[in-house]
């Protein structure tokens, strides 16, 4: 295993699992570009050595006490991790308290990069393309970051909240005799900037609130909802 692993990358959280106390689920890996220059194909990933032992990190520093254990899955374009926090670790329990709280976001995937056999390679010389279409990425650990690998992320909350008003959207301009939705355009503009700008997207008011249901279906067609 080589010491120095080349990338980690951003995960989404899901903002259904703060409420209830329970594990959290994040999208560990996307197959978007990292800071690094490459992306990672979803089924490039091997995952049977980190299932032997699933360790969440802090930092990715391996010389303190894990906070937690994962399991992760495979779906569609994501690598999904469920993190269960470590509730007798005062560290883990202030990192938890943190994410549920929106002090933290991201966690990040350490692995390294090997070929079909599972040989560590020198992922150093190895091309964008190389990376994205050849090499396999054999998970070591998941750990919580304040800063990580890939800055295109959003949160899957941010992402849920889009894709209700999206929903929101097309029942607003549904021809229908009972509209699904009683939310007012003006309502609903407001809110979408609500969003944008808690994503970091600067926006100004738009002139007028009305949004053709073209544009609604657009919308949604652009969340893939």
């Amino acid at each position: 295993m080589t010491e120095n692993r080349p990338a980690f990358t951003r995960a989404y959280l899901d903002r259904g699992a703060l409420a209830d106390g329970g594990p959290m689920t994040f999208t560990a890996s996307s197959t978007a570009v990292n800071r690094y220059g490459y992306a990672l194909r979803n089924d490039g990933w091997r995952l049977a050595n980190y299932e032997a032992n699933p360790v969440v990190l802090w930092a990715h520093n391996p010389s303190i006490p894990t906070i937690g254990r994962s399991l992760t899955a495979l779906k569609d374009d994501t690598l999904l991790a469920e993190i269960t926090f470590d509730a007798e670790d005062e560290l883990a329990r202030q990192v938890e308290s943190k994410y549920r709280r929106g002090f933290l976001s991201a966690v990040s995937v350490g692995f390294d990069m090997v070929d079909e056999e599972g040989a560590a390679l020198a992922w150093w010389s190895l091309s964008a393309e190389k990376i994205h279409d050849e090499v396999f990425y054999d998970l070591a650990e998941i750990s919580a970051v304040p800063v990580p690998g890939d800055p295109k992320a959003l949160k899957q909350q941010q992402r849920s909240q889009l894709a209700t008003l999206g929903r929101e959207l097309v029942d607003l301009f549904d021809e229908v005799d009972q509209p699904a939705s009683d939310v007012t355009a003006p309502d609903l503009e407001a809110a979408v900037l609500a969003v944008l700008n808690r994503l970091g997207i600067s926006t100004t008011p738009a002139e007028t609130a009305t949004i053709p249901e073209s544009a609604a279906q657009g919308f949604l067609a652009a969340l893939k909802i």
